[in-house]
């Protein structure tokens, strides 16, 4: 009886180990941290209620709203949060236009980046995206083990040599997809047996601009100690070009190995700083240094001991500062979007006003202001707004309708001014502070963006001669312009002409009255003197149809002075 009572107050659900993975299993904010402004949700039966899974309800009681924490909990007992959801709306709306964004060169943010704004690299890092390169880097699938063959399986040995931490993504050359030949795809693709190092100076280093100037104070100090390590770093690099015999890059005769340190600096320093040798050692010393254990390239002995010791995170942040994470292509953006409607507000400028090709208008599409070129906004678009008029009646030049809900009033007929838009380039101009202590409550105030849009009906650069979507039946069956076949006679092979004109002057030499040369004559008599001719030709089979050549064969009209 006692063992029956016992296992009816045993537990169904073992408790959690620790309070920690319950909440992890129960909240979204066991990864909370104070120092980043990060935006949460709820589902709608959730935050109907106010229960967005903290610790008490809040009076946010909206179904598709988004907040963000400020203070997780406070001395008083209360949460401290803002609504975020404009922003969300901000960053789904981009979304949506699936444009690859680009960054405004020459801004605070283009320079905060360093190398990382100006290199091909989109910077994108994820363990499903391991890298990407003009050669897909693939690692081996345990999948196929059995079936790879030799080629297949390089071994241990191939695979340490393959130096994978020093990849970074990198863009994937597209005119050479499809090249690789048989047995190049897929998961059963064998790993390169030699993967050669990107350049030394395209390697990250840390960014000056981004440094505070006690940061930047104690940088300068530590580079001064790397001073030897630098000369002789441009002494091999020298000497390589030198004995390659590359006299396009080597800039002086002189023999770098015959200098003395302050020599080399002062006659050979143009060159190297020519060729970037600065950055190249700076990226090289913190690719070794920085993300790699000293103590492990040093000592192998302590590896093991380093295995559980954390490393440093790689500097390398997002280019776009988290707006868009997909990089679509035109073709993409365009057969994935619809055009949307937007409103042409008004010109940019006055000397713009007075021109109808050139300049551009100022337009709203979604949620930003956007700059709409008038060579690719059409003839009959008609600006909301007109503050540059030479009118008696400058602003609102729309015509005026009735309103239908205030009868006796009128209301501007903004039907001319609304077009629907493609957004076809996107430029990060400032994104906003949202890590740190110095985080605004109002990101969406920080952020520029430039964005350039076209007009549906008046589009052009992106006309194309077969409009039908790439894969279907519509595009496959229109064929370009210039793969049709032509039937003219230049088009047949040489032997089939000779025939052609064999035949011809046949034709020619048996018509009334030629002696050899064609004489032209009226146009009853010639139709039939050919048909004769044809018939005599063709001999036995005069019931034959004749051919189409033959029978196209007109002779010219007679003139005046034949005629009398």
């Amino acid at each position: 009886m006692s063992a029956i009572t016992a296992a009816k107050s045993a537990p169904k659900v073992i408790p959690p180990s620790s309070p920690f993975g319950e909440l992890l299993r129960r909240s979204r904010f066991a990864a909370y941290d104070p120092a980043i402004r990060q935006t949460y949700s709820a589902p709608p039966s959730y935050a109907q209620r106010g229960n967005w899974g903290l610790k008490r309800p809040i009076a946010n009681r909206s179904k598709r709203g988004s907040i963000v924490l400020r203070k997780f909990e406070e001395h008083a007992q209360y949460i401290e949060w803002d609504r975020a959801d404009h922003q969300v709306k901000v960053v789904k709306a981009v979304e949506e236009m699936n444009t690859a964004p680009g960054i405004v060169p020459q801004t605070s943010w283009f320079i905060g980046l360093g190398q990382a704004a100006t290199s091909a690299e989109t910077g994108f890092d994820s363990d499903f995206c391991p890298g990407e390169s003009s050669q897909f880097v693939r690692y081996r699938d345990e999948r196929y083990a059995d079936e790879a063959g030799p080629h297949n399986a390089p071994g241990k040995k191939l695979e340490a040599q393959v130096d994978w931490s020093g990849i970074l993504p990198s863009a994937v050359n597209l005119d050479t997809l499809g090249q690789g030949g048989k047995g190049a795809y897929g998961a059963k693709t064998p790993l390169p047996s030699v993967l050669a190092r990107r350049a030394d100076d395209a390697l990250l280093q840390p960014n000056i601009n981004a440094m505070t100037p006690i940061e930047f104070k104690k940088y300068v100090e530590s580079l001064r100690k790397l001073r030897p390590q630098f000369i002789q770093y441009v002494r091999e690099q020298l000497q390589k070009d030198q004995d390659k015999g590359k006299n396009h890059q080597r800039r002086s005769p002189i023999n770098p190995k015959d200098l003395s340190d302050e020599a080399l600096i002062l006659q050979l320093g143009q060159e190297a700083r020519a060729k970037y040798l600065h950055m190249a050692f700076l990226g090289r010393h913190t690719e070794d240094h920085m993300y790699k254990s000293e103590s492990q390239i040093e000592d192998p002995e302590k590896a093991a001991a380093m295995a559980n010791r954390p490393s440093p995170i790689r500097q390398q942040p997002h280019k776009l500062g988290g707006l868009m994470y997909a990089m679509p292509t035109a073709l993409e953006s365009f057969f994935s979007v619809k055009p949307q409607p937007g409103l042409v507000l008004q010109d940019t400028s006055a000397s713009a006003h007075n021109t109808d090709t050139e300049g551009s208008y100022l337009a709203a599409f979604g949620p930003m202001t956007v700059n709409l070129p008038k060579r690719n906004a059409g003839t009959a678009v008609m600006p909301l707004y007109s503050p540059f008029s030479s009118s008696p009646n400058p602003g609102l030049q729309g015509p005026r309708m009735p309103d239908p809900e205030r009868p006796g009033k009128t209301i501007i007929d903004s039907s001319r001014s609304e077009e629907k838009m493609r957004v076809y380039s996107i430029q990060v101009e400032e994104t906003p502070t949202v890590v740190g202590e110095d985080a605004t409550n109002r990101p969406l105030s920080q952020t520029r963006l430039r964005a350039s849009v076209v007009v549906e009906s008046a589009m052009t650069q992106m006309f194309r001669q077969n409009p039908h979507t790439p894969g279907s039946r519509e595009y496959n069956a229109l064929l370009p312009q210039g793969s049709r076949i032509s039937t003219s006679v230049g088009m047949y092979p040489q032997s089939r002409k000779r025939i052609y004109d064999k035949k011809l002057s046949n034709i020619r030499g048996r018509l009334p009255g030629a002696g050899g040369e064609t004489k032209p004559i009226s146009g009853e008599r010639s139709t039939a003197a050919t048909l004769r001719s044809l018939k005599d030709l063709l001999g036995p089979n005069s019931g034959k149809k004749p051919s189409y050549r033959a029978a196209n064969v007109t002779e010219p009209e007679p003139t005046a002075a034949e005629d009398k």
